[in-house]
């Protein structure tokens, strides 16, 4: 037999436009890196690394948490994976640990894919695939989503973009200052929903010692129908966009990861439904077989809210989330929009 290996290589792919840059890990089609000039746009994780607290993640096919991994669709009960014994939840999705495919590629452009393949606990089979461009002060990111299988598939996606603004040890983020358009907090414990909601003021300001992991909706929106968030700190300004297709925004200050990483950073993630949604079956998408979920959405790389959504086309569905993120070397503007669209500098089911 020949002494034949799996490709080892590519591991990521580098893009570059004018000063920045961006590097996209093939594991888990993971934003890794988002670079402009000396700012470190992204708290990501050096090449070759693991994903602490899920940088920069695509969460598919459901985000945040699973109490027990439990949960039921169309009158079957199936049991995910969990992660460990001491929290027995099934968290962000499939693919963060898979290996994901460079499907075209330019110096400044490129798609990755890869296919969610049936498996106990989620019996459907998904194509996905990330399309990212890149210039010298925006990046543009649309996650697609397509039913491969031969029956209706739930789904839910997110990105988990960890925002930094300057901070470098831990503890930095309480000099950070933070805008938020949440009007309702979804009360949570250990990331899981309580049933508890209570009003919330999203005017935070500095963010001192206050800690997040909050699931947020009822957001407030400007004229344009986008929901806004604005993060600031010493490297500059960060705002981050979501349109009407995304109800939830989940807030994570960091509190709970290791040393050397806690607080340093501010994650924002928007999302189709909070935690636990996916076992209700409320906030999921509901695609045919046989084609994609949602439908396309066609437009430029202008400022917009990250969403979600599904309709018929034709003879397919398909979903599409859209995000972009402007960054210059004193502010940066993340932006997400689509109708299953997805435009960000990092994005959709739940929580941090």
């Amino acid at each position: 037999m020949p002494d034949i290996w799996p490709a080892s290589e590519p591991r990521e792919v580098e893009l570059t436009a004018g000063d920045a840059t961006l590097a996209i890990d093939l594991r888990g089609g993971t934003l890794r890196r988002l670079a402009v000039g000396g700012w470190e746009v992204f708290d990501g994780y050096p090449a070759g690394g693991t994903l602490p607290g899920r940088r920069g993640g695509v969460l598919l096919p459901w985000p945040n948490r699973i109490r027990d991994g439990r949960w039921t669709w169309e009158g079957e009960e199936l049991q995910l994976e969990v992660a460990s014994p001491e929290t027995p939840n099934a968290q962000h999705g499939l693919v963060t640990w898979q290996p994901w495919d460079v499907l075209a590629s330019t110096a400044d452009t490129a798609t990755v894919g890869t296919t969610v393949l049936p498996r106990p606990g989620y019996p459907f089979r998904l194509a996905a695939a990330v399309d990212v461009a890149l210039t010298a002060d925006r990046l543009a990111v649309t996650l697609r989503v397509r039913n491969d299988g031969d029956r209706r598939a739930p789904f839910g996606a997110g990105f988990h973009p960890y925002f930094s603004v300057g901070a470098t040890e831990d503890g930095g983020i309480a000099d950070a200052e933070v805008e938020l358009p949440g009007r309702t907090e979804l009360v949570v414990d250990g990331g899981l929903p309580t049933g508890e909601r209570r009003a919330f003021d999203g005017a935070v300001g500095r963010i001192g010692e206050r800690a997040f992991d909050t699931p947020l909706t009822d957001l407030d929106r400007d004229a344009d129908g986008w929901a806004r968030t604005r993060l600031r700190g010493a490297e500059g300004e960060l705002e981050l966009a979501v349109d009407e297709a995304w109800p939830w925004l989940l807030v994570y200050s960091g509190d709970t990861l290791p040393d050397g990483q806690r607080r340093r950073s501010l994650a924002l993630e928007p999302m189709s439904s909070p935690g636990e949604r996916a076992g209700r079956r409320r906030g999921r998408r509901r695609p045919r077989a046989g084609g994609d979920l949602g439908r396309h959405v066609d437009g430029g790389l202008d400022p917009g809210g990250l969403r979600c959504a599904s309709s018929s086309s034709g003879a397919t569905r398909s979903s599409r989330c859209r995000a972009s993120c402007s960054a210059r070397r004193t502010w940066a503007r993340w932006a997400s929009r689509g109708t299953a669209a997805g435009r960000c500098s990092t994005a959709t089911p739940a929580s941090g």
